[in-house]
């Protein structure tokens, strides 16, 4: 059970990290927060977003707006393509859009909810 459990959360963790971890995401609703609260951090491996979390309690309306719907992506994600992810692009690492361009090149694999999420999401 506790071997399920942790799967699923590294699920969780690589789904997120695709797409939520771009942090072009965030950058018009966020992008003063970006500069106040993580100007000096370094750009890359979700280290933009991971700060965001951390200053949340101090983060305008709109940014916070924006994480939200950020988080609802992933969720749909998730629902929509994890099975696919699994099957068609496990070995592909997360980041800049890999996991999306992998899916994107085996459309003709695709479940139906993964090809709708992702055309959607054009």
């Amino acid at each position: 059970m506790k071997y399920l459990i942790y799967r699923f959360l590294f699920l969780l963790v690589l789904l997120s990290t695709q797409i939520g971890a771009d942090p072009k995401a965030y950058k018009g609703a966020c992008k003063a927060d970006i500069e106040k609260f993580c100007a000096s951090v370094e750009k890359g491996e979700g280290r933009i977003i991971k700060c965001l979390k951390e200053n949340e309690a101090s983060l305008s309306e709109a940014c916070l707006a924006k994480r939200a719907e950020v988080k609802e992506k992933h969720k749909e994600f998730g629902k929509s393509c994890k099975e696919d992810r699994k099957k068609l692009c496990a070995d592909v690492k997360p980041g800049k859009g890999a996991i999306i361009q992998c899916l994107k090149s085996k459309e003709a694999e695709l479940s139906a909810t993964c090809v709708d999420f992702i055309k959607t999401k054009d």
